[in-house]
């Protein structure tokens, strides 16, 4: 097993449902459907830390898909709108964190993760275990062990709760009975048509990729991170069961992690995390998102295999669907995807978009395809300020997705 993935125990963890998206994807729509329930979470999580003398809170939020329900429609086309709906909702928790005060002992306390659900009512998928991307029913039937249920007190709220609840107990007398909460509910939502939302049927061509990679320094894992790498796993092919056309074990998900020898002139060095702790919070942040193994799955471990090669060490993280999370140590710009042929698409930032094109000049050199290239929104605090048209309404939370302003910060309290 990796450094570091031993010690990795969450003290407790929270389930929180929320229901469709608003229609016109924008901060201020979002803040209005969501920003009640995200504030009343973010209380409730620091009185729970106070009084229970907690580390640790981590806390599953999934969100209702709309627009497309079926597992098979091509990620390609799902991309634009699934990533800033992930990004916008990334916003609003760092916005609300930054609002109410709460400093780095409670942001590192406090671990988000967001995923999707598929309400589909159907049992077509019962064997799929696998996110971003997950039935309501398996996620029912997952042997997470959550401790709250947090719903919006809503006639929405009350429909998603109560198929959830029906789909754990039902299925598996080992369920453990959750404390089930209510949230303030936001302004109604007007639901897209079932051509809009997430993804547009209006687009009828579209790719799914079976070999998809991301890179970056990954330090003190923030809400960067995490856009960055769950909308990386939202372009894999969605899995079939095993023994289907298609085999699973082809499906991987890499990811380029600069090397320590790399990071050595960085600002606030010291407080650097090395490459086998940045490397475990990359993949139990993955691992949160991607596997919703069942109540009755047996044995649900994830195997692991390191190796030390003449370009840096790797580590494999085998889920029980077969996928593979690679992990790889990076000494360039370039990584794996100038060593690996069989990579099909690139995922990048903002702020690191020309390396797309260096990369697959690389590519091209070699007479290798091109890598498809995705680009995730920059999470900027500035936005706010221009989309919401108050200073006080868009609370500065810059720190909050910075590692160099997260190291300063751990300088300071020295």
């Amino acid at each position: 097993m990796p450094p570091g993935i031993a010690n990795a125990a969450i003290s407790e963890r929270w389930l929180l449902l929320l229901s469709g998206p608003p229609s016109d994807l924008t901060i201020v729509n979002i803040r209005a459907a969501y920003g009640p329930a995200f504030e009343d979470v973010l209380i409730k999580l620091a009185r729970a830390l106070a009084a229970k003398q907690l580390s640790n809170i981590s806390i599953d939020v999934g969100i209702i898909q709309v627009g497309i329900e079926d597992p098979a429609y091509p990620k390609s086309t799902t991309f634009p709108g699934y990533q800033k709906l992930t990004s916008l909702l990334y916003r609003l928790i760092c916005m609300q964190c930054a609002k109410l005060g709460y400093d780095a002992d409670f942001e590192s306390a406090a671990d988000f993760c967001i995923f999707f659900i598929r309400d589909d009512q159907s049992e077509s998928q019962a064997q799929n275990t696998n996110g971003p991307e997950i039935n309501l029913v398996i996620l029912g039937r997952c042997s997470r062990p959550w401790t709250r249920l947090l719903t919006v007190e809503s006639e929405e709220g009350e429909h998603l709760s109560k198929r959830f609840l029906s789909a754990r107990h039902s299925f598996s007398q080992r369920a453990a009975t959750l404390a089930h909460e209510r949230l303030r509910g936001g302004t109604s939502i007007v639901r897209p048509p079932k051509d809009g939302g997430i993804g547009s049927k209006a687009v009828a061509q579209g790719k799914s990729y079976r070999s998809v990679a991301v890179g970056g320094t990954f330090d003190h894992l923030h809400p960067g991170h995490k856009l960055l790498l769950t909308a990386t796993a939202h372009l894999l092919v969605s899995a079939t069961p095993q023994g289907e056309e298609g085999s699973l074990d082809e499906r991987r998900l890499i990811v380029g992690i600069t090397g320590d020898e790399l990071l050595k002139n960085k600002k606030y060095a010291e407080h650097l995390e090395n490459w086998e702790d940045r490397e475990a919070s990359v993949f139990r942040f993955l691992n949160s998102i991607l596997s919703f193994a069942g109540l009755d799955s047996g044995d649900n471990s994830v195997q692991h295999r390191s190796s030390q090669g003449a370009d840096g060490r790797s580590v494999d993280h085998i889920l029980q669907s077969g996928l593979t999370i690679h992990c790889e140590e990076i000494s360039d710009a370039y990584g794996p995807t100038i060593t690996d042929e069989s990579i099909q698409a690139l995922v990048l930032s903002g702020e690191t978009r020309t390396g797309g094109k260096a990369v697959n000049d690389k590519r091209v050199e070699k007479g290798w395809e091109p890598l498809d290239i995705f680009e995730v929104d920059v999470l900027d605090p500035s936005e706010e300020s221009e989309e919401l048209g108050s200073s006080e309404d868009a609370a500065d939370y810059s720190g909050k997705i910075s590692s160099t302003s997260i190291r300063k910060r751990l300088q300071e309290r020295k």
